[in-house]
C-alpha cells in the first residue's frame, strides 16, 4: 500500500477536473502570448541557470567577505581552498545537461 505524503507542507496532488483547468489556462497563455507560454513550459531545473561568470562573482564576494571577517591566516587557508574546489566546480557546473557520458543509458561490454 503506497503512503501519500501528508503534512502541513505537502500539498494534496491534483484531481484531474483541477488538471484540465490548468491544461487549458496554459493553451490560453501559450495562444494569447507564444513568449510567456514558452517560458512557463520550461522546467523550473532549467529555467535559469547560472553562468560561469556569475558563479565567479559569487567566488569573489564572498572572498571579499571572508577578508573583512576572518583574521588574516584563516583567509589565507580559505582562498587556498577556494582555489582547489572553485575550478572543479565551475567546471562541472559548466557542463550541458546531458552530454552522452557513461550514463545516457548505453551499455558498455
Amino acid at each position: 500500500m503506497a503512503m501519500t505524503p501528508s503534512g502541513p507542507d505537502v500539498p494534496p496532488p491534483l484531481t484531474e477536473h483541477e488538471r484540465r483547468i490548468l491544461a487549458a489556462i496554459g493553451e490560453g497563455l501559450a495562444a494569447e502570448s507564444p513568449k510567456l507560454g514558452r517560458q512557463l513550459s520550461v522546467p523550473a531545473s532549467r529555467a535559469r541557470r547560472c553562468s560561469s561568470a556569475d558563479h565567479v562573482v559569487h567566488v569573489v564576494v564572498l572572498l571579499v567577505v571572508l577578508a573583512m571577517v576572518l583574521p588574516s591566516a584563516w583567509f589565507v587557508v580559505a582562498v587556498v581552498m577556494v582555489m582547489i574546489v572553485a575550478p572543479p566546480l565551475l567546471a562541472v557546473r559548466s557542463l550541458p545537461e546531458g552530454d552522452g557520458g557513461v550514463d545516457a543509458g548505453t551499455d558498455l561490454p
